[in-house]
């Protein structure tokens, strides 16, 4: 979606709209803390100063100043990175750097091998506009707070801000709450899902879940069915109607990770196996086993180098937080 389209749905034909400010990532990080809106889990951070090393450039962090929510897991349902060390965390940075353009750099994990993500703020002067209108979730919805601050404005000097995150590299990750599928190997999760299902996210419309076709535990590549399942049941039950689809998979082994990575198919909407509408089209359905540590296969996604993901919600500067918090008391 392109930034004038985003704002025109947002605003309609409204005379007041959120006027773009010429900021960098860069004077935005390190000028004010940015915040997050999310009920108890309303965060905030700023980028400070680390320990001077003995040579070299001083090091920048990113120091939570509020709550435990991650910067990026704020974004989007991911919480770890699989990687030869078992499972990277996306909770909390290592590093913070500036690009020429003033782009961010996020990195992750160990400092001889870290996950890089490049991370981008758009900023927007939101002053004396609705606060209603600008209280999402990760997935784009209303928050609690909606009905809490009423009609309530911003006041002069309320910043919001879009974020744009890159995935500089191939990645497999996996989302914040980890389901398990109890499989070890590859093999062993294509005979496990062969006869029964392994359910999707059930969501309103249909509950679904997959089936494995065919029996060669070794094959490299193949297909899968697409099964209605029962809703109200604590195990992955087949309803007995017949598959609505097929979609197809295969296997991907690299030096960081093992994966079944899956294409699926038009019939199923992307909200019924878990992806969010920011992501879908750019990143895959996969079942994700780190090559090291942690081996169980678990429901996750594949984001191939260069994805850039818009997050749906909002950040905002202290200004419009605050005003945000009193309204909604």
């Amino acid at each position: 979606m392109s930034h004038a389209d985003f704002l025109s749905d947002l605003f309609g034909s409204s005379n007041k709209e959120p006027v773009a400010l010429n900021q960098t990532t860069q004077s935005i990080m390190t000028s004010s803390p940015i915040w997050v809106i999310d009920g108890k889990n309303t965060s905030a951070w700023s980028v400070v100063a680390g320990k001077k090393p003995k040579k070299g450039a001083t090091p920048l962090l990113l120091k939570q100043d509020k709550g435990t929510l991650g910067l990026i897991p704020a974004q989007m349902d991911v919480g770890y990175v699989a990687t030869t060390a078992a499972k990277v965390s996306l909770a909390q940075p290592i590093s913070v750097s500036f690009e020429k353009n003033g782009d961010a750099l996020l990195k992750y994990g160990n400092s001889k091998q870290p996950i890089s993500l490049a991370f981008k703020l758009r900023a927007y002067d939101v002053s004396g506009l609705k606060i209603a209108s600008f209280l999402k979730n990760r997935q784009g919805g209303d928050l609690a707070e909606v009905e809490r601050v009423g009609n309530a404005t911003f006041p002069q000097g309320s910043i919001a801000y879009k974020a744009d995150t890159t995935f500089l590299n191939d990645e497999m990750v996996m989302p914040v709450n980890e389901n398990f599928t109890s499989a070890k190997t590859s093999s062993e999760l294509l005979t496990n899902f062969n006869k029964i299902p392994f359910c999707l996210k059930r969501v309103s419309g249909h509950a679904y879940g997959i089936m494995f076709d065919g029996n060669d535990p070794k094959a490299k590549s193949g297909t899968f069915s697409v099964t209605p399942v029962k809703r109200d049941t604590m195990f992955c039950t087949p309803t007995g109607e017949p598959s609505v689809a097929k979609g197809s998979w295969v296997l991907v082994n690299s030096p960081k990770t093992h994966a079944v990575v899956l294409t699926m198919p038009k019939e199923v909407t992307p909200a019924e196996y878990g992806i969010d509408s920011n992501e879908s089209g750019v990143s895959k359905l996969a079942f994700i086993a780190p090559s090291k540590g942690d081996k169980i296969f678990r429901p996750g996604k594949f984001f191939a180098k260069g994805t850039t993901l818009e997050s749906r919600r909002y950040f905002f500067n202290t200004t419009a937080a605050e005003a945000i918090l009193k309204a909604a008391q």
